[in-house]
């Protein structure tokens, strides 16, 4: 991504927008910023929905260009019931 290109998005219209996708059964509870990288963490009902609600805006927001989506823990590939932890990482 060109520089110019990053000054002109915006973190806050990421998140806004985020949030808007996946609720009201998801919300962003927290992030991190590196150096490099920006985390935002999301939890909701389902990793799988979620995924799908945001997908095709991770896709077109120049900010979010090579973005990785990772699921922590998930009822639907642990086998959990919603709420529990799952003791594995699915990428």
């Amino acid at each position: 991504m060109q520089h110019n290109e990053i000054q002109e998005c915006d973190i806050n219209l990421v998140w806004q927008e985020l949030e808007k996708r996946i609720a009201p059964k998801g919300k962003i509870r927290d992030y991190w910023q590196g150096p490099e990288d920006t985390a935002l963490y999301l939890y909701g009902e389902s990793a799988l929905e979620m995924r799908a609600q945001i997908a095709d805006y991770l896709a077109s927001y120049p900010l979010c260009k090579g973005a990785r989506v990772i699921t922590f823990a998930s009822a639907e590939s642990s086998g959990n019931h919603p709420g529990e932890a799952s003791p594995q990482t699915q990428e």
